[in-house]
């Protein structure tokens, strides 16, 4: 019985896909996001390049009764930002300014991004926020993009090597900029001493 309805639930599941090939004339969920409820109109279509929002939008979840989604933990900025990536396959964004404040808060907002992408399954849009973070950075100084290799490193899955392969790059770089020098590298003991995959990654860029 369980079966049938798992194999009734995949078949609605296509056929709600099939119906979504005209993008502005599909059904409008309400997207709340964050602690203040801000609200999203969104179109079912593009809510579907998105398998865990497609999953939503079939017939057997609530949110499909409801026409909305409720995403209390989520930053309805990054969002936002997520969301015209759905709509229009790319989005804005402008480290090219001189205030390290404004390119460190543009970082962090890509950190969150990049974490928001692998959660619900948007895996094309990961090199992209890759590309741009590197934009981010004017100086070799690791505390320009640790603290971003932090948010990240820490909640990715082992068998993502998208960002941490830019993580490697920028610890290579940083080490051949100072050469090795022993304050220099002392940015890293910290993060090492911590472990996890930060400090693996960090190790296999300095030793390898």
């Amino acid at each position: 019985m369980e079966e049938e309805e798992e194999d009734a639930e995949d078949t609605l599941y296509a056929d709600r896909i099939a119906s979504a090939g005209e993008p502005f004339t599909t059904k409008i969920f309400s997207v709340i996001v964050g602690p203040n409820n801000t609200t999203f109109n969104v179109h079912e279509s593009f809510l579907h390049k998105s398998p865990v929002f497609a999953r939503m939008c079939a017939g057997y979840f609530k949110e499909s009764q409801t026409g909305t989604i409720e995403l209390p933990e989520e930053s309805p900025i990054i969002f936002g930002i997520f969301l015209e990536y759905l709509y229009k396959g790319t989005f804005f964004s402008n480290p090219y300014v001189y205030e390290e404040a404004y390119r460190s808060r543009t970082a962090m907002n890509l950190a969150h991004l990049y974490l928001m992408a692998d959660e619900y399954g948007i895996l094309e849009l990961k090199p992209i926020i890759v590309s741009k973070l590197s934009t981010c950075y004017i100086s070799p100084q690791a505390d320009t993009w640790l603290p971003v290799a932090e948010t990240i490193c820490a909640s990715i899955p082992a068998s993502d090597d998208v960002y941490p392969h830019h993580l490697r790059t920028l610890v290579k770089g940083y080490r051949a900029a100072w050469n090795m020098k022993a304050d220099k590298m002392k940015i890293f003991e910290e993060p090492v001493e911590k472990g996890g995959r930060l400090a693996l990654e960090i190790s296999r860029a300095c030793w390898s």
